[in-house]
């Protein structure tokens, strides 16, 4: 075991493109390590609050939960395209290789329940309220 001086408050890592991507929640970065010797190739700013990653359609994304906002970062590039809203806090997402699936937080104005936003190709496509359709 070793360690690895990154950004500060690292909130969640991924293994994608040949590297290993570190969430930095109090920085508002993403830092990207060259695996065998965990040194940092790039600190790519991406917005307030990145607390979650996901690698589809050729990009990293990042989930930032204090802009309301994912953004996706351009792995031969190490550069962040703007960010897109989702609505609310951005809490959590998973890749599965050509979509992305974001849970987004119950907004300042709603007093329960979320979203579930389903996105491919860099567009949102679907989205479901989880109070609405669960109940």
């Amino acid at each position: 075991m070793s360690a690895h001086g990154v950004g500060n408050g690292p909130t969640a890592v991924l293994a994608a493109f040949g590297s290993i991507w570190l969430a930095n929640h109090l920085d508002g970065t993403v830092s990207r390590l060259e695996p065998a010797t965990g040194r940092v190739e790039a600190t790519i700013p991406v917005g307030q609050g990145p607390n979650a990653l996901g690698a589809a359609n050729g990009s990293v994304w990042v989930a930032n939960e204090f802009d309301d906002a994912i953004t996706a970062i351009d792995p031969s590039t190490n550069v962040a395209n703007p960010a897109l809203s989702v609505g609310a806090a951005a809490a959590s997402l998973v890749a599965d290789g050509d979509g992305l699936w974001l849970a987004v937080g119950a907004s300042a104005t709603e007093h329960r329940g979320g979203t579930l936003i389903v996105s491919a190709e860099q567009e949102v496509f679907s989205s479901l309220d989880p109070s609405v359709v669960y109940d």
